[in-house]
């Protein structure tokens, strides 16, 4: 497969942050930090939290390893885990996608890069055997052996699907390739095969979508409600936006058919609400009956914490807005952190011992990638 770094796409990825300038662990430790021994040993990041059956709480998150013999560049892949005290602690439960060598062509090295997972129990799936379900963003990270230049290419990538009957089922269960935007290369359908849902050609609306990245999740009863990044390519007139799709089962499949509903927010109306350019790592909540969108706001340096707003309509993709049309936050994440890119923020109603839990990297330490309790619920 013919790979190369001519779209590097506005999709803030982890693997595309850099390392640059780091010391060692300068210590400081946080008592709102969540760890796991022995696992990230360049942190984690990417939380997503659902609760089963049984009140119990999982999430998924990415954990993310220095590549052997080099600091420059990592490599990032998927786990979960599980808490039995609302959030308050938590304790690692496995793997569930990992690093992949990708074939590449000379003097490219590559490999699959597994991150921003959103996991759901739905329990209101007839068939027991899949009411667990995970999607996340893979594709192909390069790094060019003769001049060092690495980074993520986006055109081989897409967001894929599991689902299973039980959390740990979740590391077997068929990996099922779901949703691609226009830049997508054909090439990689000899990895799994084509999209189930070439989005940017079933849908005018998403016709300028060159990727979409960054899944977000809320199962409810007649089927998935999913948020995804709608990422243009660089130097396009195009616009990002966070868009909403409706998928549906049958008794044979799960998320047999899936719709566009419209878009809950656009990058031009980023800056209603700071100095921000865009939104990214997009999720769906539900909390004392009323649904929440939660996003993490971009500049050119990055991600700027999380905003959440309150959805008034899930069938046509529409927030709460006030007199001039512009949408209405209802709470702030971390915006005023002093990490160098902070946010991507998870949240669960039956998560009160933790409330969001939401990400940092900072580059002057190692891990560079934390994930932190905050304490605030919605």
């Amino acid at each position: 497969m013919k790979n190369n770094l001519k779209i590097f796409l506005r999709v803030v990825t982890l693997a595309a942050l850099c390392a640059c300038g780091r010391s060692e662990d300068e210590g400081g430790y946080d008592s709102r930090e969540i760890k796991f021994p022995n696992i990230g040993n360049n942190g984690i990041f990417d939380p997503s939290i659902t609760q089963d059956g049984t009140g119990k709480l999982w999430m998924s998150y990415s954990e993310v390893n220095f590549q052997p013999g080099t600091t420059a560049f990592w490599s990032v892949r998927t786990r979960i885990a599980s808490s039995n005290d609302a959030g308050a602690s938590w304790v690692d439960a496995g793997l569930i996608t990992d690093t992949l060598p990708a074939v590449v062509t000379l003097p490219y090295e590559g490999w699959w890069q597994q991150e921003m997972s959103r996991i759901a129990y739905d329990a209101d799936d007839s068939d027991t055997t899949r009411r667990w379900k995970m999607l996340w963003h893979r594709y192909i990270y390069v790094h060019n052996t003769d001049t060092g230049a690495h980074g993520p290419t986006h055109e081989n990538g897409w967001i894929s699907l599991k689902v299973a009957g039980s959390s740990d089922g979740l590391a077997s269960a068929v990996e099922r390739k779901l949703f691609t935007g226009y830049a997508y290369n054909t090439a990689n359908d000899t990895t799994i095969g084509p999209p189930e849902f070439p989005l940017a050609s079933q849908y005018p609306g998403l016709a300028d979508c060159a990727v979409f990245a960054e899944p977000g999740m809320l199962a409810v009863a007649n089927g998935v409600n999913v948020v995804l990044r709608c990422a243009p390519a660089p130097l396009s007139s195009d616009i990002g936006k966070i868009v909403l799709l409706t998928c549906t089962h049958t008794p044979a499949k799960a998320f047999a058919s899936c719709s566009y509903q419209g878009n809950f927010l656009t990058d031009t109306e980023a800056s209603d609400h700071g100095a921000y350019d865009g939104f990214s790592a997009p999720d769906l909540v539900n909390a004392g009956a009323k649904n929440y969108l939660i996003v993490t706001p971009t500049n050119s340096d990055g991600y700027r914490g999380c905003l959440v707003f309150e959805v008034a309509d899930l069938a046509t993709a529409t927030l709460v807005r006030d007199g001039s049309d512009k949408a209405v936050v209802v709470k702030s994440i971390n915006t005023a952190s002093s990490a160098d890119h902070f946010g991507a923020c998870g949240y669960h109603a039956g998560a009160t011992g933790s409330g969001v839990i939401h990400g940092e990297y900072r580059a002057s330490s190692v891990p560079n990638f934390r994930l932190f309790r905050s304490g605030s619920n919605l």
